[in-house]
């Protein structure tokens, strides 16, 4: 949705720059907004494909590994191979290793 969004931002072209409401701008780039922001892989039954989809917009920094257990995968096999799907993305290690476990740690030390 980013090349829906971002193109928003721009009042002039929309003929809003003007108005009192519409016309305000945020401080930021709405970009800087979503990179602060950390997603959860879970609630996709393990699935890739949505993972997939994420990275085209999401940095990998910005993804945090979840089962949602016992709700959707249950048992074993289908966490063991949600994991190794990630580990074949064509991602440096440091981002997979992230993914898996960093980011989440990182955005625990920060909360």
């Amino acid at each position: 949705l980013m090349g829906r969004i971002e193109p928003y931002q721009d009042k002039v072209f929309w003929w809003t720059a003007e108005h009192p409401r519409h016309g305000k701008l945020p401080r930021e780039p709405f970009r800087n907004y979503l990179n602060k922001l950390y997603f959860d892989m879970g609630g996709c039954f393990g699935n890739i494909n949505p993972v997939k989809c994420a990275l085209v917009e999401i940095p990998p920094e910005n993804l945090l590994f979840g089962t949602d257990y016992p709700q959707e995968m249950r048992g074993g096999e289908p966490i063991k191979k949600f994991i190794e799907q990630i580990k074949e993305l064509p991602l440096s290690e440091k981002q997979i290793d992230g993914m898996l476990g960093e980011n989440g740690r990182k955005f625990l030390r920060n909360v």
